[in-house]
Parts: structure tokens; C-alpha cells; sequence
């Protein structure tokens, strides 16, 4: 499996703009380009590729506009495979400007550590291995998330109701898997999933 997006039914999908579901954005000779040469299912993934020539740390970034993550709960889950350089980042926004809206957990590979908003390091994992990434939001007003990692074949970590960053953070209108490194670098990213749950 590459990709799952639900929570919204839609009366006719070639009506929709792609645009109103996800936005790529590359600078210099960064890009996200879909890949054959790793998979963590299937035959394909997403190959991001990084290095000094962005604009600015961030990009490339994949926005996700999961515009049904406004009540009750949201999944958001995803493997990764990073290179030694490589670094991700994963922020779950309320609009696309981090800066004039609230924003709410933040989780970051880099380096072989695993560090969440709330709660600090949280695992450890090798470069090159695929790594699962869960996340739980709790639309509720309260702010809160759970989080579930571990390494393909191995055992995960879970971890509930961590806190996240700003307490008027309701409703999640994005999602940004970003390279904030500024080396060379390429991560791979599959079987990501993002719905409403009960």
C-alpha cells in the first residue's frame, strides 16, 4: 500500500482539485518524487531528497489537508526510511501558517532519535531501517495526543495523552511531513494513512 485518505465522501473524485488535498513544495534541487527503488509495502514510496540548495530548512514538504480532522479523533500513521543524514519532521497545523495559527504536536527523526512534543526522546531506531510513526489526535479541546513507534519486525512504543504545544490547537486542517535538514539527504516515506476514527 502507498496511500489511504479517508473521512470525506465525494460525489464525483474528478471534481475534486488536488490542490484542495495536497500541496508539494520543493526549492533548488530538493524534491518528493514517487520511487520504485524502496518500499516498505508494495513496490513504491515517496522519495524525499534534500540538500543546501532549498530556500529555507523545510522543504521539501508534503502538505496533507485532511479537511474532515475537525471533532472527535484523527489517525495519522506512516513508515519511514532515512538515510544517516536524513532528518523529518511532522507537525499537525490548524491552517498552513504555522505562525498565525495554532499548531499542535511535532514529531522529529534525526540522527537515529525519535523526539515528540510533550515528552522528549521517545525511541531510537538505525538509519535504514523502516521506521512506523502513529499518531492519535484528540480533537476535543483538550489538546492531547497518543503516539505509537517502532521499527518494522520489532516491538513498538506507545505512548497516551501527551501534550501538545498550544492548547487552542481543536481541529487539524494540515498535516506537514517536511526535510528540515540542509545536508544531502533522501528519506522514504509509505503506507501513510490519515482518517477520522471513532
Amino acid at each position: 500500500m502507498f496511500l489511504a485518505f479517508h473521512g470525506e465522501v465525494v460525489p464525483d473524485a474528478s471534481a475534486v482539485d488536488p490542490a484542495e488535498v495536497y500541496s508539494i513544495s520543493a526549492t533548488g534541487k530538493t524534491s518528493i518524487v514517487v520511487s520504485d527503488e524502496k518500499a516498505s509495502t508494495g513496490r513504491h514510496s515517496l522519495k524525499f531528497t534534500d540538500g543546501p540548495t532549498a530556500a529555507r530548512p523545510g522543504q521539501p514538504h508534503l502538505y496533507i489537508k485532511p479537511r474532515f480532522l475537525k471533532q472527535g479523533r484523527g489517525l495519522f500513521s506512516c513508515d519511514l526510511q532515512l538515510d544517516k543524514a536524513a532528518s523529518v519532521g511532522i507537525q499537525f497545523r490548524t491552517q498552513a501558517s504555522a505562525a498565525n495559527f495554532p499548531v499542535g504536536p511535532s514529531i522529529r527523526l534525526q540522527g537515529g532519535r525519535v523526539i515528540a512534543t510533550g515528552k522528549g526522546e521517545v525511541f531510537r531506531y538505525e538509519p535504514g531501517r523502516w521506521v512506523t510513526v502513529k499518531v492519535i489526535l484528540r480533537l476535543d479541546g483538550s489538546a492531547r495526543y497518543d503516539l505509537e513507534i517502532g521499527t518494522k519486525g520489532g516491538k513498538a512504543v506507545a505512548f497516551k495523552n501527551l501534550v501538545g504545544p498550544d492548547d487552542a490547537f481543536k481541529e487539524c486542517g494540515v498535516i506537514v511531513v517536511m526535510s528540515p535538514g540542509t545536508e544531502e539527504s533522501v528519506f522514504h516515506l509509505d503506507n501513510l494513512v490519515v482518517e477520522a476514527v471513532e
